[in-house]
């Protein structure tokens, strides 16, 4: 994701304690909003795909 490594640039790079402090935020809200449910929802499909096909 772009905007993860962005702010994983951004953040330690910046001179005000309130910019790193804000591009930890970002990224642990992005984290758990975008990125946890992508990959749950990616393990799910895995899943149920396995489970839907027939023994070869």
């Amino acid at each position: 994701m772009v905007v993860e490594v962005a702010l994983a640039v951004a953040g330690p790079a910046g001179e005000v304690s309130a910019t790193v402090r804000g591009a930890h935020v970002a990224a642990d809200v992005l984290t758990r909003t975008v990125i946890v449910p992508l990959c749950l929802a990616s393990l799910l499909t895995g899943v149920v795909q396995s489970l839907g096909r027939r023994p070869a």
